[in-house]
């Protein structure tokens, strides 16, 4: 009943988020009522799925439907995840025909080597959540009625990610009380730099300092903005935002110290599990996209490699300045 009652409070409060109750509300009671049996998606398998994730001792991993979403369970009050860098495609899951459809090239990987380098570094392990369904078949980064096919069986894969997303969030604050959820992508824009989206917009950039400091309900970061123990413009561009962060680590990022805001430049601000499972309109989950770029940093084994131990050095920096985490190395 608590997985089933989860369940609706998330649907509703996406629902509201994207203006389209009732609509988001009928796509998803007609994908359970619809279907050819096995291949789609139905209450029963999902929260048999969100049990496994619940009880998951740290380090566990959870596999859902066909394998295709992979739930890792952590004690570190973060969370990571990427939906688009699957490789799998089922052959008799129909491909979609509208919307993006290339998948963000090594991303899956670059999660799992994220987490693995956190773990070093920290002493503790985040959750991840990683999808290997290829982005033609499903988007888990849309509401379900643009996600995919409603007579496909992704549809029950877009519900365990969102499930595992939700589990994981419940686990940090349970276990902490607030956490920060990251989420992976890739861009291909000329410009080589990682792009992070707090929902703002470009236009939010250019106010004058006093406005721009007044944007805190907008953002996907609210929960840490609304603390007081630091300014918004800090917190989002400052020496000790992910964008400065990064700067620190020689990786170009916007927005931060040096590049404020995107100006006229091609930028990711977020996409919707940003704003559905960030901080900006309830909840002490604060969240961040990362929009990664190709060349230089997740186009090679050695170059994925440098990457993750760099965004890992980063997130523990994040969380030693805005969560007090206390970090022990492991030997």
């Amino acid at each position: 009943m608590d997985n089933l009652v989860g369940r609706v409070r998330f649907l509703l409060r996406a629902a509201r988020v994207c203006g389209c109750w009732l609509i988001l509300i009928g796509c998803v009671a007609a994908t359970w009522a619809t279907g050819d049996g096995a291949a789609q998606e139905s209450p029963k398998a999902v929260a048999e799925f969100t049990a496994q994730c619940e009880k998951a001792a740290v380090g566990a991993t959870v596999r859902g439907y066909l394998d295709l979403i992979e739930y890792r369970a952590g004690d570190l009050q973060l969370i990571l995840a990427a939906p688009h860098g699957g490789r799998k495609g089922p052959s008799e899951f129909p491909a979609r025909t509208e919307g993006t459809l290339v998948s963000d090239m090594n991303t899956d990987r670059l999660v799992r080597e994220v987490a693995d380098a956190i773990d070093v570094l920290a002493g503790s392990r985040p959750h991840m959540v990683a999808c290997e369904l290829q982005r033609k078949y499903m988007d888990a980064n849309r509401p379900l009625d643009a996600a995919c096919s409603p007579d496909s069986g992704a549809v029950r894969s877009w519900h365990e990610y969102q499930q595992a997303l939700l589990v994981a969030k419940r686990r940090v604050t349970k276990a902490a009380g607030r956490g920060l959820f990251i989420e992976l992508h890739g861009h291909g824009h000329l410009k080589q730099r990682l792009e992070i989206g707090y929902l703002l917009r470009e236009r939010d950039f250019e106010l004058p300092l006093a406005e721009f400091g007044r944007l805190k309900e907008k953002t996907s970061v609210r929960e840490i903005a609304e603390r007081g123990q630091v300014e918004l413009e800090e917190l989002i561009r400052g020496g000790t935002s992910l964008g400065g962060l990064l700067e620190k680590e020689g990786l170009a990022a916007v927005p931060g110290p040096t590049d404020r805001g995107p100006g006229k430049d091609l930028y990711f601000n977020g996409g919707w599990n940003t704003m559905t499972h960030g901080s900006r309109d309830e909840g002490t989950i604060s969240s961040i996209q990362i929009e990664c770029h190709r060349e230089g940093f997740r186009d090679s084994e050695m170059n994925l490699k440098r990457a993750a131990r760099q965004l890992a050095a980063v997130m523990v920096k994040f969380l030693e300045l805005h969560y007090a985490f206390q970090p022990q190395a492991r030997e």
